[in-house]
């Protein structure tokens, strides 16, 4: 199987599919969650950090937009995930 290599360019692409996936309430979320989690130990601090932050401000934008977490946009178990993708993310970047 052709391994793509981890440089600048590929990290870059995989904070842009976050971004897209954070803004979504679809299939996509899991898919993309998942493999940033696979390719997480192999991912510079930069980028990291670069995901932990646009997790982070998503997730306060979603609390500007509504008090009410059931009439958010991000649904109960997409904040969960993303949450969860957050902690691991600042996990990481504590060990490296």
């Amino acid at each position: 199987m052709y391994q793509v290599p981890m440089d600048d360019d590929f990290q870059l692409m995989l904070v842009s599919a976050l971004r897209y996936a954070l803004t979504r309430n679809s299939y996509i979320v899991g898919l993309t969650i998942e493999y940033i989690e696979w390719k997480m130990p192999l991912m510079d601090k930069k980028y990291l950090a670069i995901m932990s932050r646009d997790i982070g401000e998503e997730i306060k934008l979603s609390d500007r937009l509504s008090k009410d977490i059931d009439k958010r946009w991000m649904s109960k178990d997409m904040d969960k995930r993303w949450i969860q993708l957050k902690e691991k993310i600042d996990e990481r970047l504590k060990e490296v």
